[in-house]
Protein backbone atom coordinates (compact mmCIF):
# COMPACT_ATOMS: atom_id res chain seq x y z
CA UNK A 1 0.00 0.00 0.00
CA UNK A 2 1.40 3.40 -1.02
CA UNK A 3 0.59 6.39 1.12
CA UNK A 4 1.91 9.93 0.49
CA UNK A 5 1.19 12.84 2.78
CA UNK A 6 0.82 16.07 0.81
CA UNK A 7 1.48 19.62 1.93
CA UNK A 8 -2.21 20.37 2.42
CA UNK A 9 -4.02 17.58 4.34
CA UNK A 10 -7.42 18.58 3.01
CA UNK A 11 -6.47 17.65 -0.58
CA UNK A 12 -7.30 14.08 -1.71
CA UNK A 13 -4.30 11.80 -2.23
CA UNK A 14 -3.28 8.98 -4.56
CA UNK A 15 -3.36 5.62 -2.80
CA UNK A 16 -3.93 1.93 -3.52
CA UNK A 17 -7.12 0.35 -2.24
CA UNK A 18 -8.16 -3.18 -3.18
CA UNK A 19 -5.88 -3.06 -6.21
CA UNK A 20 -7.36 0.19 -7.59
CA UNK A 21 -5.40 3.43 -7.85
CA UNK A 22 -7.39 6.50 -6.91
CA UNK A 23 -6.28 9.83 -8.42
CA UNK A 24 -4.83 12.71 -6.42
CA UNK A 25 -6.68 15.98 -7.04
CA UNK A 26 -4.79 19.26 -6.42
CA UNK A 27 -6.24 22.74 -6.82
CA UNK A 28 -3.99 24.62 -9.22
CA UNK A 29 -4.12 28.45 -9.26
CA UNK A 30 -5.14 29.97 -12.57
CA UNK A 31 -2.36 30.57 -15.05
CA UNK A 32 -1.73 34.32 -15.45
CA UNK A 33 -1.12 35.82 -18.83
CA UNK A 34 2.60 35.56 -19.50
CA UNK A 35 2.68 38.50 -21.86
CA UNK A 36 5.55 40.83 -20.99
CA UNK A 37 3.54 43.79 -22.28
CA UNK A 38 0.77 43.36 -19.72
CA UNK A 39 0.61 46.09 -17.08
CA UNK A 40 -0.99 45.12 -13.74
CA UNK A 41 -3.96 47.14 -12.53
CA UNK A 42 -2.13 48.36 -9.41
CA UNK A 43 0.50 50.11 -11.53
CA UNK A 44 -1.81 53.04 -12.25
CA UNK A 45 -0.05 56.06 -10.72
CA UNK A 46 -0.27 58.64 -13.51
CA UNK A 47 2.34 61.41 -13.86
CA UNK A 48 0.87 63.13 -16.94
CA UNK A 49 -0.47 66.08 -14.94
CA UNK A 50 2.86 66.51 -13.21
CA UNK A 51 4.67 66.47 -16.55
CA UNK A 52 2.34 69.11 -17.99
CA UNK A 53 2.66 71.42 -14.96
CA UNK A 54 6.42 70.91 -14.84
CA UNK A 55 6.74 71.80 -18.51
CA UNK A 56 4.57 74.91 -18.15
CA UNK A 57 6.47 76.06 -15.06
CA UNK A 58 9.80 75.52 -16.81
CA UNK A 59 8.66 77.65 -19.75
CA UNK A 60 7.48 80.42 -17.39
CA UNK A 61 10.82 80.31 -15.58
CA UNK A 62 12.73 80.73 -18.85
CA UNK A 63 10.39 83.51 -20.00
CA UNK A 64 10.65 85.43 -16.72
CA UNK A 65 14.43 85.18 -16.64
CA UNK A 66 14.75 86.20 -20.25
CA UNK A 67 12.46 89.17 -19.70
CA UNK A 68 14.26 90.16 -16.50
CA UNK A 69 17.68 90.03 -18.10
CA UNK A 70 16.54 92.02 -21.13
CA UNK A 71 14.79 94.64 -19.00
CA UNK A 72 17.82 94.94 -16.77
CA UNK A 73 20.02 95.48 -19.83
CA UNK A 74 17.73 98.14 -21.27
CA UNK A 75 17.55 100.05 -17.99
CA UNK A 76 21.29 99.79 -17.44
CA UNK A 77 22.11 101.11 -20.89
CA UNK A 78 19.66 104.00 -20.49
CA UNK A 79 21.16 104.88 -17.11
CA UNK A 80 24.59 105.13 -18.70
CA UNK A 81 23.27 107.53 -21.32
CA UNK A 82 21.59 109.70 -18.68
CA UNK A 83 24.78 109.77 -16.68
CA UNK A 84 26.56 111.47 -19.57
CA UNK A 85 27.66 115.05 -18.98
CA UNK A 86 25.17 116.94 -21.14
CA UNK A 87 22.12 114.87 -20.25
CA UNK A 88 22.95 114.93 -16.56
CA UNK A 89 22.28 118.67 -16.41
CA UNK A 90 18.67 118.36 -17.58
CA UNK A 91 15.93 119.25 -15.08
CA UNK A 92 14.22 115.87 -15.48
CA UNK A 93 17.40 113.82 -15.15
CA UNK A 94 16.56 112.66 -11.61
CA UNK A 95 13.00 111.76 -12.61
CA UNK A 96 14.39 109.71 -15.49
CA UNK A 97 16.75 107.88 -13.14
CA UNK A 98 13.86 107.17 -10.75
CA UNK A 99 11.83 105.84 -13.67
CA UNK A 100 14.64 103.50 -14.72
CA UNK A 101 15.19 102.47 -11.11
CA UNK A 102 11.54 101.42 -10.79
CA UNK A 103 11.78 99.18 -13.84
CA UNK A 104 15.09 97.89 -12.54
CA UNK A 105 13.24 96.74 -9.43
CA UNK A 106 10.67 95.07 -11.68
CA UNK A 107 13.47 93.20 -13.45
CA UNK A 108 14.81 91.89 -10.12
CA UNK A 109 11.33 90.94 -8.93
CA UNK A 110 10.52 89.02 -12.12
CA UNK A 111 13.79 87.08 -11.84
CA UNK A 112 12.96 86.31 -8.21
CA UNK A 113 9.57 84.97 -9.33
CA UNK A 114 11.40 82.68 -11.76
CA UNK A 115 13.58 81.39 -8.92
CA UNK A 116 10.53 80.76 -6.74
CA UNK A 117 8.78 78.81 -9.49
CA UNK A 118 11.87 76.69 -10.01
CA UNK A 119 12.22 75.86 -6.31
CA UNK A 120 8.51 75.30 -5.58
CA UNK A 121 7.30 73.63 -8.79
CA UNK A 122 9.92 72.57 -11.31
CA UNK A 123 12.43 70.82 -9.05
CA UNK A 124 9.96 69.14 -6.65
CA UNK A 125 7.84 67.82 -9.52
CA UNK A 126 10.92 66.63 -11.35
CA UNK A 127 12.00 64.67 -8.28
CA UNK A 128 8.50 63.27 -7.73
CA UNK A 129 8.17 62.17 -11.36
CA UNK A 130 11.56 60.45 -11.25
CA UNK A 131 10.66 58.65 -8.00
CA UNK A 132 7.31 57.41 -9.32
CA UNK A 133 8.77 56.23 -12.63
CA UNK A 134 11.64 54.45 -10.86
CA UNK A 135 9.24 52.72 -8.47
CA UNK A 136 6.92 51.66 -11.27
CA UNK A 137 9.75 50.37 -13.47
CA UNK A 138 11.42 48.45 -10.66
CA UNK A 139 8.24 46.93 -9.31
CA UNK A 140 6.98 45.97 -12.76
CA UNK A 141 10.27 44.21 -13.53
CA UNK A 142 10.22 42.37 -10.18
CA UNK A 143 6.58 41.40 -10.68
CA UNK A 144 7.32 40.00 -14.15
CA UNK A 145 10.18 37.92 -12.73
CA UNK A 146 8.06 36.49 -9.89
CA UNK A 147 5.14 35.84 -12.21
CA UNK A 148 7.45 34.19 -14.74
CA UNK A 149 8.74 31.86 -12.02
CA UNK A 150 5.13 31.10 -11.07
CA UNK A 151 4.28 30.20 -14.67
CA UNK A 152 7.35 27.95 -14.91
CA UNK A 153 6.27 26.09 -11.76
CA UNK A 154 2.78 25.63 -13.21
CA UNK A 155 4.29 24.06 -16.31
CA UNK A 156 6.49 21.84 -14.19
CA UNK A 157 3.49 20.86 -12.07
CA UNK A 158 1.54 19.87 -15.20
CA UNK A 159 4.40 17.70 -16.45
CA UNK A 160 4.86 16.09 -13.04
CA UNK A 161 1.15 15.34 -12.84
CA UNK A 162 1.29 13.73 -16.28
CA UNK A 163 4.18 11.51 -15.18
CA UNK A 164 2.24 10.52 -12.07
CA UNK A 165 -0.77 9.52 -14.16
CA UNK A 166 1.39 7.51 -16.54
CA UNK A 167 3.07 5.71 -13.63
CA UNK A 168 -0.34 4.99 -12.10
CA UNK A 169 -1.50 3.50 -15.39
CA UNK A 170 1.55 1.26 -15.60
CA UNK A 171 1.05 0.10 -12.04
CA UNK A 172 -2.62 -0.66 -12.67
CA UNK A 173 -1.72 -2.53 -15.85
CA UNK A 174 0.94 -4.66 -14.15
CA UNK A 175 -1.47 -5.51 -11.34
CA UNK A 176 -4.10 -6.60 -13.87
CA UNK A 177 -1.57 -8.79 -15.71
CA UNK A 178 -0.50 -10.39 -12.44
CA UNK A 179 -4.05 -11.51 -11.70
CA UNK A 180 -4.20 -13.18 -15.11
CA UNK A 181 -1.35 -15.55 -14.26
CA UNK A 182 2.03 -16.07 -15.96
CA UNK A 183 5.48 -15.74 -14.52
CA UNK A 184 4.74 -14.53 -11.01
CA UNK A 185 8.30 -13.45 -10.13
CA UNK A 186 8.54 -11.30 -13.27
CA UNK A 187 5.12 -9.72 -12.75
CA UNK A 188 5.93 -9.05 -9.10
CA UNK A 189 9.16 -7.32 -10.10
CA UNK A 190 7.39 -5.16 -12.67
CA UNK A 191 4.73 -4.21 -10.16
CA UNK A 192 7.34 -3.20 -7.63
CA UNK A 193 9.23 -1.12 -10.18
CA UNK A 194 6.05 0.60 -11.34
CA UNK A 195 5.03 1.20 -7.72
CA UNK A 196 8.40 2.82 -7.06
CA UNK A 197 8.03 4.95 -10.18
CA UNK A 198 4.59 6.09 -9.12
CA UNK A 199 5.82 6.84 -5.59
CA UNK A 200 8.67 8.97 -6.97
CA UNK A 201 6.30 10.77 -9.34
CA UNK A 202 3.88 11.49 -6.53
CA UNK A 203 6.67 12.81 -4.30
CA UNK A 204 7.80 15.11 -7.11
CA UNK A 205 4.21 16.20 -7.65
CA UNK A 206 3.77 17.05 -3.98
CA UNK A 207 7.05 19.01 -4.03
CA UNK A 208 5.92 20.91 -7.12
CA UNK A 209 2.61 21.70 -5.49
CA UNK A 210 4.30 23.12 -2.39
CA UNK A 211 6.67 25.25 -4.48
CA UNK A 212 3.74 26.42 -6.56
CA UNK A 213 1.81 27.50 -3.48
CA UNK A 214 4.80 29.37 -2.08
CA UNK A 215 5.34 31.08 -5.42
CA UNK A 216 1.69 32.09 -5.61
CA UNK A 217 1.83 33.49 -2.05
CA UNK A 218 4.97 35.43 -2.93
CA UNK A 219 3.31 36.83 -6.06
CA UNK A 220 0.19 37.91 -4.17
CA UNK A 221 2.27 39.46 -1.40
CA UNK A 222 4.29 41.43 -3.94
CA UNK A 223 1.13 42.67 -5.63
CA UNK A 224 -0.47 43.74 -2.33
CA UNK A 225 2.67 45.54 -1.15
CA UNK A 226 3.12 47.23 -4.53
CA UNK A 227 -0.52 48.31 -4.56
CA UNK A 228 -0.06 49.96 -1.15
CA UNK A 229 3.19 51.67 -2.16
CA UNK A 230 1.85 52.98 -5.48
CA UNK A 231 -1.26 54.24 -3.69
CA UNK A 232 0.94 56.08 -1.20
CA UNK A 233 2.92 57.67 -4.03
CA UNK A 234 -0.33 58.71 -5.71
CA UNK A 235 -1.48 60.54 -2.57
CA UNK A 236 1.91 62.21 -2.11
CA UNK A 237 1.91 63.28 -5.75
CA UNK A 238 -1.52 64.92 -5.48
CA UNK A 239 -0.61 66.77 -2.29
CA UNK A 240 2.67 67.96 -3.79
CA UNK A 241 1.05 69.08 -7.03
CA UNK A 242 -1.65 71.11 -5.27
CA UNK A 243 0.88 72.65 -2.91
CA UNK A 244 3.26 73.48 -5.74
CA UNK A 245 0.54 75.21 -7.74
CA UNK A 246 -0.54 77.27 -4.73
CA UNK A 247 3.03 78.25 -3.87
CA UNK A 248 3.79 79.03 -7.50
CA UNK A 249 0.85 81.39 -7.81
CA UNK A 250 1.82 82.97 -4.50
CA UNK A 251 5.24 83.86 -5.88
CA UNK A 252 3.57 86.71 -7.78
CA UNK A 253 3.28 88.49 -4.45
CA UNK A 254 6.87 89.49 -4.94
CA UNK A 255 5.58 92.09 -7.39
CA UNK A 256 3.27 93.78 -4.84
CA UNK A 257 5.98 95.70 -2.91
CA UNK A 258 6.95 97.44 -6.14
CA UNK A 259 3.77 99.53 -5.99
CA UNK A 260 4.80 100.92 -2.60
CA UNK A 261 8.17 102.06 -3.97
CA UNK A 262 6.70 103.91 -6.94
CA UNK A 263 5.11 107.37 -6.32
CA UNK A 264 1.49 107.76 -7.43
CA UNK A 265 0.86 109.62 -10.73
CA UNK A 266 -0.49 112.77 -9.01
CA UNK A 267 2.77 113.16 -7.09
CA UNK A 268 4.72 113.55 -10.32
CA UNK A 269 3.26 117.01 -10.97
CA UNK A 270 1.50 118.30 -14.06
CA UNK A 271 -1.80 117.30 -15.47
CA UNK A 272 -0.49 115.68 -18.63
CA UNK A 273 -0.15 112.28 -17.06
CA UNK A 274 -3.59 112.41 -15.53
CA UNK A 275 -5.14 113.55 -18.79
Amino acid sequence: VLHLKLARPSAPRDFVRHGAILPMVVAVPPVPDSSCNEVPEWLSCDVDQCLVVQDIAAQIVVTCRTFGVQLEGVCGEAAKQLDAGDVKMLDCAQACLDFLGAFGLLSSAVMSVAGDLESTITRPLQKTIATIQEEKTGRLKHWQQVRGRFSELQGRYGRSRQRSMEARGKLASSGSDGRLGGWGWKKSGDSMRHANEQHAAMCDLAKCEEELRRSEASLRELEDESRRRIGQLEQEKRALLLGALTSGAGSLRRLLPLADKVPPPEACGGGGAGA
